[in-house]
């Protein structure tokens, strides 16, 4: 008896020693509501399972080719993790290998980039949610629409921008313009004017 409750201690005990590293850009990464929505149910569904999320911001990690593989896997390395989440920004054509290469799992999250078809990936169909936007606001009677995103900065951007141009293009006496600004995250200023 004292050895089973023992062994169930001993499981409680290591699932609570269970972690997994969360890498982000940086962590103004947190004020957009979209990650900050992500971020909130990953630790919702780990902390049900006894197991700890520590975040790792790669904002000081970067040379001259971008996001420095070495810096961040000697991270790895101290930190220990059960376990990876990587967000897409910070995947790259040498950082995803070097981190492979820990053998720790590994999970990208919000890329369909083809580079990366070897890591195991977290998506939405982003050009069903971009179709889903525009249909949406065309139901509701709007004559004059507006796409503002940058289409080159991710593959989830471009995709969202092909369902809503798919969209509008199957509509007719409707107005669209497209604002697809060159700057990763920066919108453009315009005036509501624009629009109308």
């Amino acid at each position: 008896r004292d050895r089973s409750v023992s062994r169930g201690l001993g499981d409680v005990y290591k699932r609570q020693s269970t972690t997994v590293l969360f890498i982000v850009p940086s962590l103004e990464f947190f004020h957009e509501n979209f990650w900050s929505q992500i971020v909130s149910g990953i630790e919702s569904v780990l902390t049900e399972n006894r197991i700890t999320l520590e975040i790792l911001s790669c904002n000081n990690m970067t040379n001259k080719d971008g996001y420095a593989a070495d810096l961040i896997c000697k991270h790895i390395a101290a930190l220990k993790p059960n376990g990876i989440i990587l967000i897409s920004d910070v995947a790259s054509k040498k950082v995803c290998p070097s981190i492979k290469k820990t053998n720790i799992p590994m999970v990208l999250v919000d890329s369909s980039d083809y580079l990366y078809n070897d890591v195991d990936h977290v998506l939405m169909n982003n050009y069903q949610g971009g179709y889903i936007a525009a249909e949406y606001l065309v139901k509701k009677g709007h004559k004059n629409l507006c796409f503002v995103g940058n289409k080159t900065h991710t593959t989830s951007f471009r995709f969202r921008y092909n369902g809503f141009k798919a969209c509008c293009e199957e509509q007719k006496d409707i107005h669209v313009k497209y604002l697809t600004n060159p700057g990763p995250w920066d919108c453009p200023h315009f005036d509501r004017d624009d629009l109308e």
